[in-house]
Protein backbone atom coordinates (compact mmCIF):
# COMPACT_ATOMS: atom_id res chain seq x y z
CA UNK A 1 0.00 0.00 0.00
CA UNK A 2 2.86 2.21 0.56
CA UNK A 3 4.33 1.85 -2.99
CA UNK A 4 0.74 2.79 -4.36
CA UNK A 5 0.39 5.71 -2.07
CA UNK A 6 3.71 6.57 -3.94
CA UNK A 7 2.42 5.55 -7.19
CA UNK A 8 -0.49 8.35 -6.51
CA UNK A 9 1.58 10.65 -5.38
CA UNK A 10 4.62 11.03 -8.26
CA UNK A 11 1.50 10.71 -10.46
CA UNK A 12 -0.48 13.78 -9.23
CA UNK A 13 2.94 15.61 -9.24
CA UNK A 14 3.60 14.61 -13.37
CA UNK A 15 -0.48 15.82 -14.15
CA UNK A 16 0.19 19.12 -11.75
CA UNK A 17 3.38 19.73 -13.40
CA UNK A 18 1.91 19.27 -17.13
CA UNK A 19 -1.63 21.20 -16.68
CA UNK A 20 -0.56 24.47 -17.16
CA UNK A 21 0.56 23.75 -20.55
CA UNK A 22 -2.12 21.11 -21.45
CA UNK A 23 -4.97 23.69 -20.27
CA UNK A 24 -3.45 26.50 -21.71
CA UNK A 25 -5.93 28.35 -24.41
CA UNK A 26 -3.54 28.67 -26.77
CA UNK A 27 -0.20 26.51 -26.14
CA UNK A 28 1.35 28.07 -29.31
CA UNK A 29 1.62 31.44 -27.24
CA UNK A 30 2.69 29.54 -23.41
CA UNK A 31 5.81 31.26 -22.78
CA UNK A 32 7.37 28.44 -21.02
CA UNK A 33 6.69 24.99 -22.49
CA UNK A 34 10.08 23.50 -22.24
CA UNK A 35 10.36 23.88 -18.91
CA UNK A 36 7.13 22.00 -18.56
CA UNK A 37 8.12 19.52 -20.58
CA UNK A 38 11.28 18.70 -19.14
CA UNK A 39 10.16 18.79 -15.47
CA UNK A 40 7.18 16.07 -16.71
CA UNK A 41 10.45 14.16 -18.35
CA UNK A 42 11.79 13.82 -14.59
CA UNK A 43 8.58 13.42 -13.10
CA UNK A 44 8.00 10.78 -15.04
CA UNK A 45 11.45 9.10 -15.02
CA UNK A 46 10.04 8.93 -11.27
CA UNK A 47 6.81 7.87 -11.96
CA UNK A 48 8.16 5.25 -14.32
CA UNK A 49 10.53 3.88 -11.37
CA UNK A 50 7.30 3.85 -8.55
CA UNK A 51 5.12 2.27 -11.04
CA UNK A 52 7.80 -0.57 -11.81
CA UNK A 53 8.41 -1.45 -8.21
CA UNK A 54 4.43 -1.53 -7.32
CA UNK A 55 3.88 -3.85 -10.18
CA UNK A 56 6.59 -6.45 -9.09
CA UNK A 57 4.99 -6.01 -5.42
CA UNK A 58 1.94 -6.49 -6.43
CA UNK A 59 3.00 -9.23 -8.66
CA UNK A 60 5.44 -11.07 -5.85
CA UNK A 61 1.92 -11.01 -3.49
CA UNK A 62 -0.21 -12.72 -6.15
CA UNK A 63 2.15 -15.13 -6.88
CA UNK A 64 1.58 -16.36 -3.04
CA UNK A 65 -2.26 -16.22 -3.13
CA UNK A 66 -2.52 -17.61 -6.44
CA UNK A 67 -4.31 -21.02 -5.14
CA UNK A 68 -6.49 -18.84 -2.12
CA UNK A 69 -10.12 -19.46 -2.85
CA UNK A 70 -11.57 -18.36 0.18
CA UNK A 71 -11.36 -16.94 3.63
CA UNK A 72 -8.73 -13.56 4.38
CA UNK A 73 -6.68 -14.88 1.92
CA UNK A 74 -8.96 -14.48 -1.12
CA UNK A 75 -9.90 -11.14 0.33
CA UNK A 76 -6.66 -10.21 0.38
CA UNK A 77 -6.29 -11.53 -3.18
CA UNK A 78 -8.98 -9.16 -4.07
CA UNK A 79 -7.68 -6.59 -3.06
CA UNK A 80 -4.61 -7.14 -4.89
CA UNK A 81 -6.39 -7.16 -7.54
CA UNK A 82 -7.86 -3.91 -7.43
CA UNK A 83 -4.42 -2.34 -6.27
CA UNK A 84 -3.16 -3.51 -9.96
CA UNK A 85 -6.00 -2.18 -11.89
CA UNK A 86 -5.19 1.22 -9.42
CA UNK A 87 -1.47 0.91 -10.70
CA UNK A 88 -2.64 0.63 -14.50
CA UNK A 89 -5.08 3.63 -14.73
CA UNK A 90 -2.10 5.78 -12.65
CA UNK A 91 -0.02 4.53 -15.74
CA UNK A 92 -2.66 5.65 -18.01
CA UNK A 93 -3.20 8.87 -16.88
CA UNK A 94 0.89 9.43 -16.54
CA UNK A 95 0.88 8.31 -20.08
CA UNK A 96 -1.35 11.02 -21.40
CA UNK A 97 -0.29 13.52 -19.64
CA UNK A 98 3.63 13.15 -20.93
CA UNK A 99 2.13 12.74 -24.68
CA UNK A 100 0.17 15.50 -24.21
CA UNK A 101 3.13 17.74 -23.12
CA UNK A 102 4.74 16.46 -25.89
CA UNK A 103 2.36 16.68 -28.68
CA UNK A 104 1.96 20.50 -27.20
CA UNK A 105 5.68 21.11 -27.55
CA UNK A 106 6.25 19.22 -30.88
CA UNK A 107 2.91 21.65 -32.59
CA UNK A 108 4.99 24.77 -30.70
CA UNK A 109 8.24 23.90 -32.45
CA UNK A 110 6.45 22.87 -36.02
CA UNK A 111 4.78 26.32 -35.80
CA UNK A 112 8.31 27.94 -35.42
CA UNK A 113 9.63 25.86 -37.58
CA UNK A 114 7.12 27.26 -40.30
CA UNK A 115 8.21 30.55 -39.00
CA UNK A 116 11.67 30.31 -39.28
CA UNK A 117 11.51 29.10 -42.60
CA UNK A 118 10.13 31.97 -44.20
CA UNK A 119 11.85 34.55 -42.39
CA UNK A 120 15.17 32.60 -43.07
CA UNK A 121 14.05 32.76 -46.66
CA UNK A 122 13.50 36.65 -46.33
CA UNK A 123 16.85 37.31 -44.61
CA UNK A 124 17.90 35.17 -47.60
CA UNK A 125 16.71 37.79 -50.04
CA UNK A 126 17.74 40.46 -48.00
CA UNK A 127 21.14 39.40 -48.11
CA UNK A 128 20.95 38.83 -51.60
CA UNK A 129 22.26 35.40 -50.51
CA UNK A 130 21.85 31.45 -51.46
CA UNK A 131 21.17 29.09 -49.19
CA UNK A 132 24.50 27.99 -48.65
CA UNK A 133 26.24 31.31 -48.74
CA UNK A 134 23.31 32.13 -45.76
CA UNK A 135 24.57 28.97 -43.42
CA UNK A 136 28.20 29.85 -43.89
CA UNK A 137 27.60 33.44 -42.56
CA UNK A 138 25.23 32.61 -39.80
CA UNK A 139 27.20 29.59 -38.85
CA UNK A 140 30.21 29.02 -36.60
CA UNK A 141 32.15 25.48 -37.42
CA UNK A 142 29.36 23.13 -38.83
CA UNK A 143 26.74 24.13 -36.76
CA UNK A 144 24.58 27.14 -36.29
CA UNK A 145 24.39 28.53 -32.62
CA UNK A 146 21.52 28.52 -30.89
CA UNK A 147 21.44 31.67 -29.48
CA UNK A 148 22.06 33.61 -32.53
CA UNK A 149 19.27 31.79 -34.69
CA UNK A 150 17.09 32.86 -31.72
CA UNK A 151 17.94 36.35 -31.99
CA UNK A 152 17.79 36.70 -35.65
CA UNK A 153 14.53 35.14 -35.68
CA UNK A 154 13.32 37.28 -32.21
CA UNK A 155 12.62 33.46 -30.93
CA UNK A 156 11.47 33.57 -27.06
CA UNK A 157 14.85 31.53 -25.68
CA UNK A 158 12.49 28.36 -24.65
CA UNK A 159 10.50 28.65 -28.10
CA UNK A 160 13.85 28.73 -29.83
CA UNK A 161 15.37 25.85 -27.85
CA UNK A 162 12.36 23.46 -29.29
CA UNK A 163 12.72 24.84 -32.49
CA UNK A 164 16.20 23.71 -32.47
CA UNK A 165 15.70 20.28 -30.88
CA UNK A 166 13.02 19.55 -33.38
CA UNK A 167 15.14 20.17 -36.31
CA UNK A 168 18.43 18.44 -34.82
CA UNK A 169 18.87 17.62 -31.06
CA UNK A 170 22.45 18.08 -31.66
CA UNK A 171 22.75 21.26 -33.15
CA UNK A 172 21.63 22.32 -36.96
CA UNK A 173 24.04 21.24 -39.48
CA UNK A 174 24.14 22.22 -43.34
CA UNK A 175 21.76 19.71 -44.03
CA UNK A 176 18.98 20.52 -41.53
CA UNK A 177 19.59 24.03 -42.07
CA UNK A 178 18.53 23.84 -45.89
CA UNK A 179 15.76 21.74 -44.41
CA UNK A 180 14.63 24.35 -42.58
CA UNK A 181 14.64 27.49 -44.97
CA UNK A 182 13.05 25.59 -47.82
CA UNK A 183 10.08 24.51 -47.53
CA UNK A 184 7.97 22.13 -50.32
CA UNK A 185 4.12 20.85 -50.59
CA UNK A 186 2.73 18.31 -52.56
CA UNK A 187 -0.92 18.78 -54.19
CA UNK A 188 -2.97 16.46 -52.98
CA UNK A 189 -6.16 17.59 -54.02
CA UNK A 190 -6.75 20.09 -57.26
CA UNK A 191 -6.54 24.01 -56.70
CA UNK A 192 -5.92 26.96 -58.77
CA UNK A 193 -2.71 28.87 -58.74
CA UNK A 194 -3.17 32.80 -58.89
CA UNK A 195 -0.75 35.72 -59.65
CA UNK A 196 -2.11 37.56 -56.61
CA UNK A 197 -2.74 36.71 -52.79
CA UNK A 198 -5.90 38.22 -52.91
CA UNK A 199 -8.06 35.00 -54.62
CA UNK A 200 -11.15 37.01 -55.81
CA UNK A 201 -9.10 39.94 -57.72
CA UNK A 202 -6.83 38.05 -59.77
CA UNK A 203 -7.71 35.55 -62.78
CA UNK A 204 -6.18 31.96 -62.41
CA UNK A 205 -3.12 31.10 -63.85
CA UNK A 206 -3.40 27.12 -64.19
CA UNK A 207 -5.46 24.27 -62.28
CA UNK A 208 -2.07 22.31 -60.45
CA UNK A 209 -3.14 18.65 -61.13
CA UNK A 210 -2.45 15.72 -58.16
CA UNK A 211 1.21 15.27 -57.24
CA UNK A 212 2.42 18.26 -58.47
CA UNK A 213 5.18 19.52 -56.11
CA UNK A 214 5.66 23.28 -54.93
CA UNK A 215 8.47 25.15 -53.38
CA UNK A 216 7.44 28.03 -51.01
CA UNK A 217 8.73 31.06 -52.14
CA UNK A 218 6.53 33.25 -49.68
CA UNK A 219 4.14 32.47 -46.25
CA UNK A 220 2.36 30.81 -45.27
CA UNK A 221 0.68 33.82 -44.57
CA UNK A 222 -3.68 33.47 -43.69
CA UNK A 223 -6.13 35.62 -45.10
CA UNK A 224 -8.79 36.41 -42.59
CA UNK A 225 -11.26 37.36 -44.04
CA UNK A 226 -11.73 34.04 -46.41
CA UNK A 227 -10.16 31.57 -43.58
CA UNK A 228 -7.79 30.65 -46.44
CA UNK A 229 -4.08 29.88 -45.53
CA UNK A 230 -1.96 30.79 -48.29
CA UNK A 231 1.88 30.60 -49.84
CA UNK A 232 4.11 31.68 -52.66
CA UNK A 233 5.58 28.92 -54.80
CA UNK A 234 7.01 27.91 -57.98
CA UNK A 235 5.96 24.67 -59.32
CA UNK A 236 8.84 22.05 -60.04
CA UNK A 237 7.19 20.53 -62.86
CA UNK A 238 6.95 23.67 -65.13
CA UNK A 239 8.35 26.58 -63.28
CA UNK A 240 4.96 28.78 -62.78
CA UNK A 241 5.19 31.01 -59.54
CA UNK A 242 2.07 32.13 -58.03
CA UNK A 243 -0.15 32.15 -54.42
CA UNK A 244 -2.09 28.88 -54.15
CA UNK A 245 -4.23 27.63 -51.03
CA UNK A 246 -2.54 25.17 -48.50
CA UNK A 247 -6.29 24.52 -47.20
CA UNK A 248 -9.27 25.64 -47.30
CA UNK A 249 -12.09 27.50 -45.24
CA UNK A 250 -13.31 24.59 -43.92
CA UNK A 251 -10.15 22.86 -43.33
CA UNK A 252 -10.14 20.74 -46.80
CA UNK A 253 -5.97 20.06 -47.45
CA UNK A 254 -5.06 21.17 -51.01
CA UNK A 255 -1.72 21.01 -49.85
CA UNK A 256 0.84 18.74 -47.91
CA UNK A 257 4.40 19.51 -46.53
CA UNK A 258 6.83 17.17 -47.79
CA UNK A 259 10.61 16.77 -47.60
CA UNK A 260 12.67 17.97 -50.15
CA UNK A 261 12.99 16.00 -53.30
CA UNK A 262 16.23 14.00 -53.57
CA UNK A 263 17.05 10.98 -56.20
CA UNK A 264 19.62 8.50 -57.33
CA UNK A 265 19.99 6.45 -59.81
CA UNK A 266 20.93 2.50 -59.59
CA UNK A 267 22.70 2.29 -62.60
CA UNK A 268 25.36 4.68 -64.20
CA UNK A 269 23.16 7.36 -65.49
CA UNK A 270 24.01 10.33 -67.67
CA UNK A 271 23.68 13.75 -67.12
CA UNK A 272 23.35 16.52 -70.13
CA UNK A 273 24.72 19.76 -68.73
CA UNK A 274 22.52 22.65 -68.72
CA UNK A 275 24.12 25.43 -71.01
CA UNK A 276 26.91 22.79 -72.15
CA UNK A 277 26.60 21.34 -75.90
CA UNK A 278 24.99 18.18 -76.71
CA UNK A 279 28.07 16.21 -76.11
CA UNK A 280 28.81 18.27 -72.36
CA UNK A 281 27.62 15.53 -70.59
CA UNK A 282 29.23 13.28 -67.75
CA UNK A 283 27.84 10.40 -65.92
CA UNK A 284 26.33 10.02 -62.46
CA UNK A 285 27.52 7.07 -60.34
CA UNK A 286 25.53 4.35 -58.64
CA UNK A 287 23.90 5.89 -55.39
CA UNK A 288 25.04 9.72 -55.90
CA UNK A 289 22.95 12.29 -54.32
CA UNK A 290 20.87 14.29 -57.04
CA UNK A 291 18.63 17.38 -55.93
CA UNK A 292 15.55 18.07 -58.24
CA UNK A 293 15.48 21.23 -59.36
CA UNK A 294 12.82 21.20 -62.04
CA UNK A 295 10.22 18.54 -63.19
CA UNK A 296 9.57 15.24 -63.39
CA UNK A 297 8.52 17.05 -66.96
CA UNK A 298 7.37 14.56 -69.73
CA UNK A 299 9.24 15.19 -72.56
CA UNK A 300 7.19 13.80 -76.18
CA UNK A 301 8.76 13.46 -79.53
CA UNK A 302 7.69 13.49 -83.33
CA UNK A 303 8.22 10.82 -85.32
CA UNK A 304 11.15 9.83 -87.15
CA UNK A 305 11.07 8.82 -90.86
CA UNK A 306 13.52 5.64 -91.49
CA UNK A 307 13.86 4.09 -94.69
CA UNK A 308 15.90 0.51 -95.99
CA UNK A 309 17.61 1.63 -98.73
CA UNK A 310 20.87 0.82 -100.86
CA UNK A 311 23.99 2.18 -100.71
CA UNK A 312 24.68 3.05 -104.60
CA UNK A 313 28.87 3.65 -104.28
CA UNK A 314 29.35 0.15 -102.37
CA UNK A 315 25.87 -1.88 -102.78
CA UNK A 316 25.50 -2.08 -98.81
CA UNK A 317 21.78 -2.61 -97.63
CA UNK A 318 20.52 -1.16 -94.34
CA UNK A 319 18.28 1.11 -91.93
CA UNK A 320 18.65 4.62 -92.05
CA UNK A 321 17.01 8.00 -90.71
CA UNK A 322 15.80 10.51 -93.04
CA UNK A 323 14.85 12.84 -90.75
CA UNK A 324 14.60 12.43 -86.90
CA UNK A 325 12.29 13.32 -83.78
CA UNK A 326 13.49 16.67 -83.96
CA UNK A 327 13.10 17.46 -87.19
CA UNK A 328 16.65 17.68 -88.62
CA UNK A 329 16.82 15.75 -92.20
CA UNK A 330 19.71 13.86 -92.96
CA UNK A 331 18.82 12.65 -96.59
CA UNK A 332 16.49 14.11 -98.97
CA UNK A 333 15.22 13.22 -102.58
CA UNK A 334 17.67 14.48 -105.64
CA UNK A 335 16.62 15.83 -108.58
CA UNK A 336 20.02 14.69 -110.32
CA UNK A 337 18.78 11.37 -110.06
CA UNK A 338 16.61 9.88 -113.02
CA UNK A 339 14.53 7.07 -114.26
CA UNK A 340 14.04 5.87 -117.92
CA UNK A 341 10.63 6.03 -118.63
CA UNK A 342 11.13 5.76 -122.35
CA UNK A 343 14.11 3.25 -124.27
CA UNK A 344 16.29 5.89 -124.84
CA UNK A 345 20.35 6.01 -126.42
CA UNK A 346 23.51 7.37 -124.32
CA UNK A 347 25.47 8.91 -126.84
CA UNK A 348 29.44 9.95 -126.93
CA UNK A 349 28.82 13.61 -127.36
CA UNK A 350 26.07 15.83 -126.76
CA UNK A 351 25.40 17.16 -130.92
CA UNK A 352 22.95 14.42 -132.06
CA UNK A 353 24.29 15.28 -135.39
CA UNK A 354 27.48 13.62 -134.80
CA UNK A 355 27.23 11.39 -132.14
CA UNK A 356 27.42 7.79 -131.60
CA UNK A 357 25.44 5.59 -129.62
CA UNK A 358 27.12 3.81 -126.65
CA UNK A 359 24.48 1.72 -125.23
CA UNK A 360 20.54 1.75 -124.70
CA UNK A 361 18.82 2.67 -121.59
CA UNK A 362 16.07 -0.12 -120.90
CA UNK A 363 12.92 1.56 -119.11
CA UNK A 364 13.41 1.75 -115.39
CA UNK A 365 17.40 2.33 -115.63
CA UNK A 366 18.73 5.03 -113.70
CA UNK A 367 21.32 7.63 -114.46
CA UNK A 368 22.70 10.31 -112.52
CA UNK A 369 22.83 13.94 -114.48
CA UNK A 370 26.55 15.28 -113.87
CA UNK A 371 25.68 18.36 -115.70
CA UNK A 372 22.83 20.81 -115.58
CA UNK A 373 20.20 19.66 -118.86
CA UNK A 374 20.55 21.87 -122.20
CA UNK A 375 17.63 22.62 -124.75
CA UNK A 376 18.99 21.91 -128.20
CA UNK A 377 16.79 24.99 -129.84
CA UNK A 378 17.89 23.47 -133.25
CA UNK A 379 16.54 19.88 -132.53
CA UNK A 380 13.95 20.68 -130.11
CA UNK A 381 15.15 18.33 -127.29
CA UNK A 382 16.51 18.46 -124.30
CA UNK A 383 19.82 16.49 -122.94
CA UNK A 384 21.80 16.19 -120.56
CA UNK A 385 25.43 14.70 -119.99
CA UNK A 386 24.65 11.58 -117.37
CA UNK A 387 26.28 8.43 -116.18
CA UNK A 388 24.33 5.35 -115.57
CA UNK A 389 24.27 3.35 -111.93
CA UNK A 390 24.26 0.06 -113.44
CA UNK A 391 27.99 -0.01 -115.59
CA UNK A 392 29.41 3.41 -114.47
CA UNK A 393 29.18 4.59 -118.54
CA UNK A 394 28.87 8.30 -118.96
CA UNK A 395 27.47 9.57 -122.10
CA UNK A 396 24.23 12.21 -123.22
CA UNK A 397 20.65 11.25 -122.89
CA UNK A 398 17.90 12.82 -124.27
CA UNK A 399 15.32 13.68 -121.42
CA UNK A 400 12.48 15.26 -123.56
CA UNK A 401 11.92 15.06 -127.69
CA UNK A 402 10.74 17.82 -129.93
CA UNK A 403 6.99 16.49 -129.53
CA UNK A 404 7.29 16.79 -125.54
CA UNK A 405 7.63 13.23 -125.40
CA UNK A 406 9.15 12.21 -121.35
CA UNK A 407 12.11 10.13 -121.72
CA UNK A 408 13.28 10.21 -118.40
CA UNK A 409 11.95 11.65 -115.34
CA UNK A 410 13.49 12.35 -111.36
CA UNK A 411 13.40 9.19 -109.71
CA UNK A 412 11.53 9.14 -106.35
CA UNK A 413 13.29 6.27 -105.10
CA UNK A 414 16.75 7.83 -105.11
CA UNK A 415 17.94 10.14 -102.31
CA UNK A 416 21.18 11.97 -101.67
CA UNK A 417 23.04 12.03 -98.34
CA UNK A 418 22.82 15.79 -96.52
CA UNK A 419 24.26 15.25 -93.09
CA UNK A 420 26.28 12.33 -91.79
CA UNK A 421 24.23 9.21 -90.62
CA UNK A 422 25.14 5.62 -89.99
CA UNK A 423 23.35 2.87 -91.88
CA UNK A 424 21.94 0.23 -89.58
CA UNK A 425 20.72 -3.90 -89.29
CA UNK A 426 17.39 -2.70 -88.29
CA UNK A 427 14.54 -0.59 -88.72
CA UNK A 428 14.90 0.81 -85.21
CA UNK A 429 17.24 3.58 -84.97
CA UNK A 430 18.96 2.12 -81.47
CA UNK A 431 20.14 -0.94 -84.16
CA UNK A 432 23.41 -1.92 -84.74
CA UNK A 433 25.74 0.05 -86.99
CA UNK A 434 26.80 -0.85 -90.50
CA UNK A 435 28.86 1.74 -91.05
CA UNK A 436 28.72 5.81 -91.53
CA UNK A 437 27.28 7.19 -94.57
CA UNK A 438 28.86 10.33 -95.61
CA UNK A 439 27.27 13.66 -97.10
CA UNK A 440 26.72 13.61 -101.00
CA UNK A 441 26.15 9.59 -100.93
CA UNK A 442 23.02 8.38 -103.10
CA UNK A 443 21.00 5.69 -101.75
CA UNK A 444 17.98 3.50 -103.65
CA UNK A 445 14.61 3.16 -101.28
CA UNK A 446 13.26 -0.47 -100.82
CA UNK A 447 11.13 0.52 -98.55
CA UNK A 448 9.24 3.39 -96.90
CA UNK A 449 9.96 5.86 -95.59
CA UNK A 450 7.77 4.38 -92.59
CA UNK A 451 7.25 6.49 -89.05
CA UNK A 452 9.58 5.52 -86.08
CA UNK A 453 7.09 6.52 -82.88
CA UNK A 454 9.14 7.35 -79.54
CA UNK A 455 7.97 6.57 -76.36
CA UNK A 456 7.41 9.84 -73.61
CA UNK A 457 10.66 10.31 -71.32
CA UNK A 458 10.38 11.59 -67.67
CA UNK A 459 12.76 14.39 -67.38
CA UNK A 460 14.18 16.25 -64.29
CA UNK A 461 16.75 18.68 -63.53
CA UNK A 462 18.75 18.37 -60.81
CA UNK A 463 22.44 19.53 -59.15
CA UNK A 464 24.72 16.66 -58.38
CA UNK A 465 26.07 17.04 -54.67
CA UNK A 466 29.25 15.82 -55.00
CA UNK A 467 30.49 18.82 -57.22
CA UNK A 468 27.39 20.92 -57.78
CA UNK A 469 27.18 19.99 -61.48
CA UNK A 470 23.56 20.91 -62.87
CA UNK A 471 21.71 19.77 -65.54
CA UNK A 472 18.88 17.05 -67.14
CA UNK A 473 18.83 13.56 -66.57
CA UNK A 474 16.01 10.57 -68.01
CA UNK A 475 13.66 8.39 -65.33
CA UNK A 476 13.85 5.24 -66.91
CA UNK A 477 12.06 2.54 -65.59
CA UNK A 478 13.34 1.52 -61.96
CA UNK A 479 16.71 3.14 -62.54
CA UNK A 480 15.70 5.71 -60.09
CA UNK A 481 14.67 5.80 -56.39
CA UNK A 482 14.13 8.41 -53.68
CA UNK A 483 17.21 9.65 -51.74
CA UNK A 484 17.40 11.08 -48.26
CA UNK A 485 20.43 13.12 -47.61
CA UNK A 486 20.63 10.45 -43.47
CA UNK A 487 21.68 6.99 -43.92
CA UNK A 488 20.66 4.45 -41.97
CA UNK A 489 23.50 2.57 -41.09
CA UNK A 490 22.65 -1.68 -42.20
CA UNK A 491 25.51 -2.91 -40.65
CA UNK A 492 28.59 -2.58 -37.95
CA UNK A 493 30.91 -0.37 -40.06
CA UNK A 494 33.60 2.04 -38.98
CA UNK A 495 34.44 5.81 -39.27
CA UNK A 496 37.75 6.10 -40.90
CA UNK A 497 39.64 9.29 -41.32
CA UNK A 498 40.06 9.01 -44.93
CA UNK A 499 38.17 6.62 -47.85
CA UNK A 500 41.04 4.14 -47.60
CA UNK A 501 40.32 0.70 -46.39
CA UNK A 502 43.61 0.95 -43.97
CA UNK A 503 43.05 5.09 -42.64
CA UNK A 504 42.83 5.39 -39.22
CA UNK A 505 39.53 4.65 -37.23
CA UNK A 506 37.36 7.69 -35.76
CA UNK A 507 34.75 4.83 -34.25
CA UNK A 508 32.44 1.96 -34.54
CA UNK A 509 29.03 2.58 -36.47
CA UNK A 510 26.26 0.48 -34.99
CA UNK A 511 23.29 -0.99 -37.10
CA UNK A 512 20.53 1.82 -36.73
CA UNK A 513 22.51 4.36 -36.17
CA UNK A 514 22.04 7.48 -38.80
CA UNK A 515 24.68 9.28 -40.58
CA UNK A 516 24.48 12.65 -42.41
CA UNK A 517 25.90 12.97 -45.86
CA UNK A 518 28.51 15.33 -46.40
CA UNK A 519 30.86 14.37 -49.62
CA UNK A 520 30.56 11.55 -52.38
CA UNK A 521 30.43 8.55 -53.31
CA UNK A 522 34.09 7.97 -54.28
CA UNK A 523 35.50 4.82 -54.97
CA UNK A 524 39.14 3.42 -54.18
CA UNK A 525 41.36 1.28 -56.18
CA UNK A 526 38.98 -2.08 -54.33
CA UNK A 527 35.93 -0.85 -56.12
CA UNK A 528 34.43 0.22 -52.25
CA UNK A 529 32.26 3.06 -52.04
CA UNK A 530 32.58 5.38 -49.32
CA UNK A 531 30.83 8.98 -48.30
CA UNK A 532 32.17 10.93 -45.58
CA UNK A 533 29.46 11.45 -43.55
CA UNK A 534 28.53 13.16 -39.70
CA UNK A 535 27.00 10.35 -37.03
CA UNK A 536 24.10 11.77 -35.43
CA UNK A 537 25.19 10.17 -32.28
CA UNK A 538 27.86 12.27 -31.17
CA UNK A 539 28.74 14.06 -34.52
CA UNK A 540 31.71 11.97 -35.68
CA UNK A 541 32.77 12.91 -39.15
CA UNK A 542 34.41 10.35 -41.58
CA UNK A 543 34.83 8.40 -44.01
CA UNK A 544 31.77 5.56 -44.16
CA UNK A 545 31.88 2.49 -46.74
CA UNK A 546 28.56 3.05 -48.17
CA UNK A 547 29.34 -0.44 -50.35
CA UNK A 548 32.09 -2.39 -50.41
CA UNK A 549 33.97 -4.78 -52.90
CA UNK A 550 31.31 -7.49 -53.38
CA UNK A 551 28.28 -5.36 -53.62
CA UNK A 552 26.99 -5.69 -49.70
CA UNK A 553 25.73 -2.24 -48.53
CA UNK A 554 26.51 -1.44 -45.28
CA UNK A 555 24.59 2.52 -45.23
CA UNK A 556 20.66 2.82 -46.95
CA UNK A 557 19.42 6.33 -47.43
Amino acid sequence: RERLAKVDCDAKKLEEAAKPLLSAADPDKFPTPLTVQESCETLSATVTQSLSEAKASIREQQEKLANCSRGPMFEAKRDLAQMSAKVENASKMCAKSINGVIAACKAVAKARCSEASASLREEAKKRNMTKEKLFKELAKGDRLVESDLCELLKLSPEHGRLLCRHVDPNGIGERKFYQLIQQYYVVVKEIAVTPEFEVGKCKTLRRVGLDEIFEVLEGPRSDEKLGLTRIRGRSLNDGVVGWISVSGNKGTPFLKEVAKPYYAFKTPTVLELEGGEAEDVRTLKVDEGFELLEGPQKETFNDAQRVKCKVSADGATGWLTIQDSNGVVYAKPSDKYMVCCTSIAMTDVQDMKVCKVLKRLVVGEVFLALDEMVEEADAGVTRVRAKCLEDGREGFITVQGNAGTKYAEGSRKHYSVVKTVPLQTGAKSVSESVRELEEGEAIEILQGPTAEKFEPLLRVKGRALSDDAVGWVTLKGDNWKSWSPYYRVLKPTSVRETPDAGATVVRELEKGETVEYMEGPVEDVAEEVCIKGRAEKDGAVGWITLRDASGTKHLDS
